[in-house]
């Protein structure tokens, strides 16, 4: 998944026949059914959409913060052409932040809780692609041949 926090965007660039949509459901997004019910963001010959922070969290406000984009042209999903986007709110960077600054009560053994801490971090930021703040993403559809 592409994790998206305050303060980004997500920009889609294609060229050729393609075109930007949410999918309506995890299993429509692993399986690409259901290609009719999406809601289409952008059209084939738009081009490129950049979907800022606000957008996104309204788009994965209902299923807990996962957007799922996919080309709603035939086959195209099928091929690879989706994403699973997942909207960082901003109550749980803060709250991140807060448990880190916790001193252990007894002043003992607080080292070794932030250093398992910083293990799990690292560990989640290997299976995540993280962003940098401010600047859009740029997701390109893969290519493949017809």
């Amino acid at each position: 998944p592409l994790m998206v926090g305050k303060g980004q965007a997500v920009q889609f660039v294609w060229a050729g026949w393609h075109n930007v949509a949410v999918v309506g459901s995890e299993v429509d997004f692993e399986k690409c059914l259901n290609l009719g019910a999406w809601v289409k963001l952008a059209e084939e010959e738009l081009g490129s959409i950049t979907l800022d922070y606000k957008t996104l969290s309204g788009l994965g406000a209902s299923t807990g913060g996962e957007v799922h984009i996919a080309c709603q042209v035939s086959g195209h999903c099928d091929k690879g052409q989706k994403i699973k986007i997942i909207v960082q709110e901003e109550e749980e960077e803060e709250e991140e932040e807060e448990e880190h600054d916790d001193d252990d009560d007894d002043g003992h053994g607080g080292e070794e809780e932030e250093e398992d801490r910083e293990d799990e971090d690292e560990k989640e930021k290997e299976e995540d692609i993280m962003i940098p703040p401010n600047p859009p993403i740029g997701f390109q559809y893969p290519e493949y041949s017809q």
